[in-house]
């Protein structure tokens, strides 16, 4: 049977199905979610909600926990899922003296082995037909952003004109909040790299100017190079990874087995004392 064959085979076969299953009864008193757009009166007002919910405005530090799924994406073959991590990003956001804000941090992730989960060191790639290592990626050098109302979310170091926008797209879904936004690096940074994620929270505690420090889920979806590691030449292609995760209130929510290994491993960047101990000149 050829592929189109096959494949109309399996829509009558599913259509057949869905024909014959009962049909779904809503629950007693179900009502139309509530679904409205977000909506603030200036940017100042949307820069206060955005680094309240993905980072926080008392100067402590921000811990995320993640897990995600690297792809290998080329042009002859469909992507292929590749190893998994599991990281911890944390990141510190501070009030400048001329009213602009500053922020960086770190990324940590460990490679898991994608058929059972355990921590590697190594994978096979499908697509060159090598071993290769996989190392621990430890991110250290972020220079940061700077965040003001003349610029918006620009990187430190990178000319007006390559400001990044922010693409936010805010909404409340009954009592939760939600944003989604895409990250747009500026054209210097290496291509093709882009981040776009959905974070969910409490409606109510972003519409409390108190509450400086939203709590989030999220998940989302990213492409970046290939990495050296991955012994990939100058075959076309790029990786792709698939995000979940989770903001926490401190390290010590991390789970334990992660936690274990970065008291011995990475201790140092279980805490950002040390990249803010001499902060420098920004403008």
């Amino acid at each position: 049977m050829n592929l189109s064959r096959r494949l109309a085979l399996q829509g009558a076969l599913v259509s057949g199905a869905l024909a014959a299953a009962p049909a779904m009864a809503a629950p007693a008193g179900a009502s139309p979610l509530e679904v409205e757009p977000i909506t603030f009166p200036d940017l100042a007002a949307e820069l206060n909600a955005l680094m309240r919910v993905e980072l926080s405005l008392d100067g402590t530090d921000t811990g995320s926990w993640f897990r995600w799924t690297a792809f290998i994406v080329t042009e002859d073959r469909q992507p292929i899922p590749f190893v998994n991590f599991e990281g911890l990003e944390l990141a510190r956001l501070v009030k400048l003296p001329n009213g602009k804000h500053f922020c960086t941090g770190i990324d940590l992730s460990y490679p898991r082995d994608f058929a059972t989960g355990q921590f590697c060191d190594s994978a096979f790639n499908p697509v060159s037909g090598k071993t290769v290592a996989v190392p621990v990626s430890v991110l250290t050098n972020d220079p940061g952003y700077v965040v003001s109302l003349g610029d918006g979310w620009r990187p430190r170091f990178a000319p007006k004109p390559e400001k990044v926008d922010l693409h936010c797209h805010w909404w409340r879904e009954g009592a939760q909040g939600q944003l989604q936004r895409i990250r747009t690096p500026p054209p210097s940074f290496p291509h093709p790299m882009i981040e776009q994620s959905y974070s969910r929270f409490s409606y109510a505690d972003l519409m409390n100017p108190k509450v400086a420090n939203v709590r989030y889920e999220t998940g989302g979806i990213y492409t970046y190079p290939f990495p050296k590691w991955l012994e990939m030449g100058d075959r076309p292609g790029h990786m792709m990874g698939s995000i979940t995760g989770r903001k926490i209130a401190s390290v010590k929510e991390l789970p334990r087995e992660f936690a274990a290994r970065t008291e011995r491993e990475h201790p140092e960047l279980l805490n950002l004392d040390w990249m803010f101990k001499t902060l420098p000149s920004i403008s």
